[in-house]
């Protein structure tokens, strides 16, 4: 139904209002909306308002993620991570083969080990700064696995050959003083040193499977 200003004839675009929005004539009240139907428009209105806010701002948050979605899948390229990959092989081949030699060549050994070490430090350095702050608890866990692997492998070695290096509480001239012990002639000094690095290896798998779960946690929050 059309309704019409009466003095000028016009169509009444806004009947809210009690001028004609053209000539400025009185509307009678019959053309207009009453109090109520004004009220129950006005609550029409601010819901559809409020649906279309909804709606961009979902929108928005679509955008995002689908985003971040990108920068994940492009960081996470194998073509990205193959140096780091190279490095990991490298340093965990230089542990392996740190705490695979014999206790009389505990001095080489030990250059290994920092070697190996000092690679991996450096490859979880290089994973943060390309994986982002996602990637932190990630990478935490990772090291703290390979930390495990290592000292369950040199505890379970020392176990079954008997014997170990025993690393003094004390600095000398000479720097940090090891000395080599067996299962049979220093028993107390094998035990002591076997079960600190069995203690090692339990916090060290503690921390990676919190930093896991960590992150596990922090990847699927992200999604939502």
């Amino acid at each position: 139904m059309s309704y019409k200003c009466p003095s000028c004839h016009r169509a009444l675009y806004d009947r809210r209002l009690e001028a004609c929005g053209v000539c400025g004539a009185p509307i009678p009240a019959d053309l207009r909306f009453t109090p109520e139907e004004i009220a129950q428009l006005d609550r029409s209105l601010a819901k559809s308002e409020q649906q279309r806010r909804d709606r961009e701002q979902l929108r928005e948050q679509e955008d995002e993620r689908e985003e971040e979605r990108q920068r994940v899948a492009n960081n996470g390229s194998p073509s990205n991570y193959g140096g780091i990959a190279a490095a990991f092989v490298f340093g965990i081949g230089l542990l392996i083969v740190g705490f695979s030699l014999s206790p009389v060549q505990h001095e080489h050994a030990v250059s290994m080990r920092w070697a190996g070490g000092s690679v991996l430090a450096l490859t979880i350095l290089a994973l943060v700064i390309q994986g982002g702050w996602l990637s932190r608890a990630l990478a935490t866990s990772v090291l703290a696995a390979i930390c495990t692997t290592a000292l369950v492998f040199s505890a379970a070695r020392s176990e079954i050959s008997g014997t170990t290096v025993y690393h003094h509480k004390f600095l000398n001239r000479h720097g940090w003083r090891t000395e080599t012990v067996t299962r049979q002639e220093k028993s107390e000094m094998f035990r002591e040193a076997t079960n600190i690095r069995w203690a090692l290896s339990i916090v060290c798998a503690a921390v990676s499977i919190g930093s896991f779960v960590l992150y596990r946690k922090t990847e699927y929050d992200e999604y939502q």
